[in-house]
This record gives C-alpha cells, sequence and structure tokens, in this order.
C-alpha cells in the first residue's frame, strides 16, 4: 500500500465534508487502487484493529516509548513456575506472558509486536510520531500515523473491510473510504505462539501446598455496559468503581495463528480461606482512560474487540448469494436492515445483526452465562466473563410488487446446529 508525501489531499471538500469540517485535514491515511477503485485507509484504523483492540492496549501505546510501555500488557519477568515472556529458539516459538487483565486473543498481535522487528518497529512508532505531532504540548491532539506491523515483503496480505463509496466526481477511480478492518491474514512466516497469563490460576505439573490465600483475589467482575451507559475518555476511572464491558466490532483472522497454551513446571495450592471481593459498577458514567484510586466518579469502561478464530462464513455466503439473484434478475435489488437501536446490535464481519438478547439483558448488562441466546458460553473457569451473543442478519429483498426480509438465525461453527429461514413479506413495496 502508498503513503504518499503529507502533506496531501485525496479527499475533496466537496466529496466527504466531514474531514473538512471538523478538522481532520491533516489525517493521515494509506492507499491502494485496485481495479479502477482506490481505497482509502485511514491511519486511525489501523491503529484501531492492530494496535487498539481493547482499551489497556490502545492506552499503553499512547504512554510511551513502546519497549516501557508494553510492561502494561506484558509480563516480562520469569515467573516461579519456570513460564517467562521470550524467544524461545529450542522450540522455536514466540513465548508470551500476558498481564492478569488482557486476554489471550491479543497473544498473537502482541507476541508481533515485542518479537518480530518489523512488527516491534511499527509499535515503537506509534509513541515517537505522537511526541513528533505534539512536541512540546502535551495536551495538543496527534493524528494516528500507524502502520500495517506485518511485512508484505514477505507474504502478501489479504484484508476484509467495510465503509462506503464517496462521492465520483470528474474522471478517475472510484474513492472507497475503509471505516474498518473485520478480518485479516495472520503471517504464516510467524512461528507458533505460547502463551499464558501472570496469576492464571492454573495448576502446573508440581504442586506445592501453602498455607495462605491466593494472590490478586480483589479483582472486579465485569458484566457488559446497559443500554443508555456515557463514556469518556479524558477523565480516569476509579479503580473502586469496577468495569464494564463496551464491545467493540468483532475482528477474524482469517488465516489464523498457531497458538499453544503454555503449562507451568510447578504451581501453588493456597489452603488459606479465599477473599474475594469483587466490585460492582453501579455508575452509569464510564471512562476508558488510566486507572486512578481517587474518587472519579466514573467505573472503567473495557472497549474490546472480540478476535475470533473460526468465525463462520455464514453471513457472507448469503449476501453473495443474494448477488448473484441480483445479477441473475431474479431479485430486483436488497439491501441490509439492520437495528437503529446500538442495544440490539451485533457486529459479524462489520455487518449490523440483531441479537437475542432479552430487553432486560439490553436494559441492565446482566447476560446470561449459558443460553440459546448465546452463540458461545461463558466459560465456567474465568470469573466475571460473558459469552458471544447469538445474532440475526436481516435481509431486505424488492422483487416485482413483493418487499421481503430474510432472517437469516446465525449457528456455531462446528456445524452441529441448523435453523429455517424465515421470511417475511408485505405486499407494498417501499423500495420502488
Amino acid at each position: 500500500m502508498n503513503g504518499p508525501q503529507f502533506p496531501y489531499r485525496i479527499i475533496n471538500r466537496s466529496e466527504f465534508s466531514g474531514i473538512m469540517t471538523y478538522g481532520f485535514s491533516r489525517s493521515r491515511f494509506v492507499w491502494q487502487e485496485i481495479d479502477h477503485t482506490l481505497y482509502i485507509i485511514p491511519r486511525s484504523v489501523i491503529f484501531r484493529c492492530f494496535y487498539g483492540p481493547n482499551s489497556a492496549i490502545a492506552n499503553a501505546f499512547c504512554k510511551g516509548p513502546w519497549q516501557e510501555a508494553s510492561h502494561e500488557v506484558i509480563y516480562y519477568w520469569p515467573l516461579e513456575s519456570g513460564l517467562e515472556t521470550r524467544l524461545n529458539h529450542e522450540e522455536k516459538t514466540w513465548d508470551i506472558i500476558l498481564q492478569p487483565k488482557i486476554d489471550s486473543q491479543y497473544a498473537p498481535l502482541l507476541a508481533a509486536q515485542i518479537f518480530d522487528p518489523y512488527a516491534k518497529s511499527c509499535a515503537e512508532s506509534i509513541y515517537t510520531n505522537i511526541i513528533r505531532e505534539r512536541g512540546a504540548k502535551n495536551n495538543e491532539p496527534w493524528f494516528a500515523a500507524a502502520k500495517i506491523p506485518f511485512d508484505t515483503s514477505q507474504e502478501s496480505l489479504r484484508l476484509r473491510i467495510k465503509g462506503f463509496y464517496l462521492k465520483t466526481l470528474g474522471k478517475g477511480p472510484r474513492k472507497f473510504l475503509v471505516t474498518g478492518i473485520t478480518e485479516a491474514d495472520f503471517p504464516r512466516y510467524f512461528p507458533k505462539i505460547r502463551w499464558e497469563k501472570a496469576n492464571s490460576g492454573e495448576q502446573g505439573a508440581n504442586i506445592t501446598p501453602v498455607d495462605e490465600p491466593a494472590p490478586y483475589q480483589n479483582g472486579t467482575r465485569i458484566r457488559p455496559a446497559p443500554a443508555g451507559i456515557v463514556g469518556f475518555s479524558d477523565e480516569d476511572f476509579a479503580v473502586e468503581e469496577g468495569a464494564l464491558l463496551v464491545p467493540a466490532d468483532d475482528f477474524a483472522w482469517a488465516q489464523a495463528p498457531t497458538m499453544e497454551k503454555l503449562v507451568k513446571q510447578s504451581s501453588k495450592q493456597y489452603n488459606a480461606p479465599e477473599a474475594h471481593r469483587f466490585f460492582q459498577p453501579t455508575l452509569e458514567n464510564v471512562s476508558s482512560g488510566s486507572a486512578t484510586h481517587r474518587k472519579s466518579g466514573l467505573a472503567e469502561a473495557q472497549v474490546e474487540t472480540a478476535i475470533r478464530r473460526d468465525r463462520s462464513q455464514q453471513f457472507m455466503n448469503l449476501l453473495e448469494s443474494f448477488d448473484a439473484l441480483q445479477a441473475s434478475d431474479v431479485i430486483e435489488r436488497w439491501s441490509i436492515f439492520g437495528p437503529t437501536d446500538r442495544a440490539m446490535l451485533a457486529s459479524r464481519h462489520g455487518l449490523p445483526c440483531w441479537n437475542f438478547l432479552d430487553e432486560d439483558a439490553r436494559v441492565t448488562g446482566k447476560w446470561p452465562r449459558r443460553s440459546w441466546r448465546l452463540l458461545d458460553p461463558a466459560p465456567k473457569d474465568k470469573d466475571g466473563a460473558i459469552g458471544v451473543p447469538r445474532c440475526a442478519l436481516v435481509i431486505q429483498i424488492s422483487m416485482e410488487n413483493i418487499t421481503g426480509f430474510w432472517i437469516e438465525i446465525e449457528v456455531r461453527p462446528n456445524g452441529a446446529e441448523g435453523f429455517l429461514s424465515p421470511f417475511v413479506v408485505t405486499q407494498e413495496n417501499p423500495m420502488k
């Protein structure tokens, strides 16, 4: 992909007024022309996908030089269990120990950003560019200059994107503004990634009984943010106020990384009484900023992109079928009919789908742990974990004088279930 020297304008005011209107004229991008279409990917979209898949990782990249700030999300010291973050030359693996709050789904990206020279240089450039952009003014805004952290000189990279076409002016290629990356290849030249979490509680091969309480018992029982929650990023959250999960778009590895959970050589069995104390968020305002122990009146917002390794192609195959039907003149046109209420929204491949959560679960954020309404149930052995809501993709179809709504219900990728797809028909055709 290419990126012209700054300053350079590729989107004109008349094509997309928002960039000029709201002061984003200095935003950076990469572009690639394919089949007479110019794909424009803002660097902020690249940052969100590869450097900020959750708020804790994004904050670490913005906090300071990556070599120092990566300690916020990666545990570098050797553990008593015999495990440590290292390049394992004997096994030819990348071994990484994650900090307790970082989920294993982010291990491949983080491992690449500390072990692969190219990805590491891209990661280190994030804060360098922030300092260059701000100068001596710490409160000045900065414009993302993130690079895709995979070396395309070694292997081609496929991306699945979402966005919209800009207004076409005169001659030249059509312009497509990318608003999200929903799928990417994980490089095959990367080795196997082995992971574990600091203080995970997993038992090792050799267990030593001790008469003391387990460490890290005080924590946060996270639950999804209820409808109507108000988020801030310019103020710190209070640790004592608990945490709420704010789901972002989903993302999938089209070519998945090879992963393996590290096995501890030894562990301790704590025999003292447990003293779990989980904070339950009661506030309506949250912050995705940094942690503080002062009273800020804000609970933590853990904004997370769900990275899935086995995402079903069910919905994408369906859209391809409707494209073929329209090309054959079997139907006149089709469009996705998505929810306007964010509490009802579930994202798949960047598509706006409807979740099956009931009204109480949406309003309170108290999701069931196991239910047909969940595509993936919450893990039993993980305190505060939540599942993945099942959803449906609704397609509005127009043919002759009929408008219909095709409802495609999501199934689990293992192929163990299937549902008939309802087709609701109306006589009037508002799409004509």
